[in-house]
């Protein structure tokens, strides 16, 4: 398995860098930049069998992520870009493949107002034809949807994938389809589980996430004394909220009263407001 290791916030550029490479057939090449010193967001380092590179991020702070399926490997929402160019050898600018980016749901506004235009950007910065040789498909929610969206893109000559799962062990099948192909793929924001054919695993240090988010609940609650809290948690089938789940519990247990916790399908804000109408009728309204 060529996993590369990488920490930090989520970077398009490295992701962007490595697509490129993908695409093309010189030998792989990665640039070093100057580690960050700021401590809100640490440096990404990458590391394993591809030169080290660095990078810097603003807003989050650096994530390793664990699995004993594919060791973790983090990036930035600039990084990604220019991972795509060291795995496949290709310097910017020269790419002549095209590259399969694959989101997960359209409930989350982020994925069609961020993700993608910063992908785009960042592709064309770099040289490369977003208008003919990108692929793009949003399964909206449904695992299967992105299995048929994977098949399709690697039938239409995709030279990388750039996939952020619906289910993280559903998309198993997804990597080791593209492996049988020669396609590198990248795993995007959510760690895909149980294949070796995983090149790269992109995201930000997601239990590190859970506990500033449980911090700050605690700062929010000004000290009183055995607060009811009602958590409500992302998909279950999202290795990400796994990891924030782990993260809020390791700080708020023994500090709250957690009176209610949900697991929410598919991220679905109508399920969310459906568990907490039933917290609320369950507790009489008394949630802190």
């Amino acid at each position: 398995m060529l996993l590369k290791r990488v920490t930090s916030a989520l970077s398009l550029v490295t992701v962007g860098a490595i697509l490129l490479t993908a695409c093309g057939t010189d030998t792989p090449t990665a640039t070093v930049v100057p580690a960050a010193t700021d401590t809100a967001a640490p440096a990404m380092v990458a590391t394993a069998t591809a030169p080290a590179m660095a990078a810097t991020g603003t807003t989050a702070p650096a994530m390793v992520a664990t699995d004993t399926a594919a060791p973790a490997m983090v990036a930035t929402a600039t990084t990604a870009p220019a991972m795509v160019a060291t795995a496949t050898g290709a310097p910017a600018g020269m790419a002549g493949g095209k590259i399969a980016i694959l989101l997960p749901e359209t409930k989350t506004a982020r994925y069609e107002s961020q993700d993608l235009p910063l992908f785009k950007a960042k592709l064309t910065a770099l040289g490369f034809d977003v208008g003919t040789n990108l692929i793009y498909s949003n399964a909206n929610q449904d695992a299967s949807a992105q299995q048929q969206q994977a098949e399709a893109a690697l039938t239409n000559g995709a030279k990388v994938l750039v996939l952020d799962p619906v289910d993280s062990a559903a998309a198993a099948a997804i990597a080791d389809a593209a492996k049988a192909k020669g396609v590198p793929v990248i795993s995007y924001d959510r760690l895909i589980k149980g294949s070796d054919a995983v090149n790269y695993y992109i995201s930000f240090d997601n239990e590190q996430v859970g506990k500033l988010q449980g911090q700050s609940l605690l700062d929010a609650l000004k000290g009183k004394t055995n607060p009811t809290v009602v958590m409500i948690n992302g998909s279950p089938t999202d290795n990400n909220a796994t990891l924030f789940k782990k993260g809020a519990h390791s700080v708020l247990d023994g500090k709250v009263n957690l009176a209610k916790e949900y697991d929410t399908p598919d991220w679905s804000p109508d399920k969310a407001q459906g568990e907490m109408q039933q917290a609320l009728t369950a507790l009489g309204n008394k949630v802190d």
